[in-house]
């Protein structure tokens, strides 16, 4: 009688265990994603401080608006140059690390700063609203789509069709108004059109999150990658989203 009791509630027992690790993974991925977020934030406010003390822009504000007086020779050349640096970690990060289905916290970080930097070239023409509420709406839509890929229970094939046709098709269309038509408003299409795409694709990160923790034991490198995907995904939505954002208090206090 006892054998049986123990062999009964050992599928429990194992369930329980499964659900624990699978928490505990989510977890981690959540964490270092929040990391990656906070040192983005912190350094894409601090910077431009730091460009002005430098001497290197004059930024002038006047209600709402903020607009540059003047930009030197050095700071053109460091834009190039993170511009550049954090082009070959986003390759190295995307691709080589991609076949080993991992990564290191020494890659992910420096990557995470660079990419605060590249905003804070953005972020220094908005006000802290604006920046505020784009970083808010976007973690809203990262939450949203995490919870629609994690929790359900199907392919999210209807999902993956529709982002597929917007990204392609955003390609085609940016190519076509570049060489021929040249058209501000078919450039706004563009930015909705893979702006959605990309808010798509967050619920298929977030099911590759919960794939990974149901498949044995995944490492903290496996995590960090999981983590990469995230914030490359909240990062683009912010970024389009501070855009958008900006013309429209822009034009709201015009």
């Amino acid at each position: 009688m006892q054998d049986n009791k123990f062999v009964q509630n050992a599928p429990l027992e194992q369930s329980g265990a499964k659900s624990k690790a699978t928490l505990g993974f989510t977890s981690k991925v959540l964490l270092f994603l929040g990391l990656g977020i906070a040192l983005s934030t912190i350094v894409s406010i601090c910077a431009p401080l730091a460009y002005q003390a430098f001497g290197w822009i004059t930024l002038i504000k006047d209600g709402s608006t903020i607009g540059i007086v003047e930009i030197t020779t050095p700071f053109l050349i460091f834009i190039g140059c993170i511009s550049a640096v954090t082009f070959i970690l986003m390759l190295v990060n995307q691709f080589y690390l991609f076949a080993r289905g991992k990564t290191e916290i020494l890659m992910y970080v420096p990557y995470c700063i660079l990419m605060g930097l590249l905003v804070s070239f953005t972020s220094m023409f908005v006000s802290y609203y604006t920046f505020g509420l784009a970083l808010g709406v976007s973690a809203l839509a990262m939450m949203l789509m995490g919870a629609v890929g994690y929790f359900s229970k199907g392919r999210l094939n209807s999902i993956a069709i529709i982002g597929i046709v917007l990204t392609f098709g955003s390609v085609i269309l940016s190519l076509l108004n570049f060489f021929i038509f040249g058209n501000a408003y078919i450039m706004w299409i563009i930015t909705f059109a893979t702006l959605i795409a990309v808010v798509l694709f967050v619920a298929f990160d977030f099911r590759l999150v919960k794939e990974y923790s149901l498949n044995g034991n995944p490492t903290t490198g496996v995590a960090i990658y999981c983590a990469f995907r995230l914030y490359n995904d909240f990062i683009y939505i912010f970024i389009r989203l501070l855009t958008l954002f900006s013309y429209i208090t822009r034009d709201s206090s015009n």
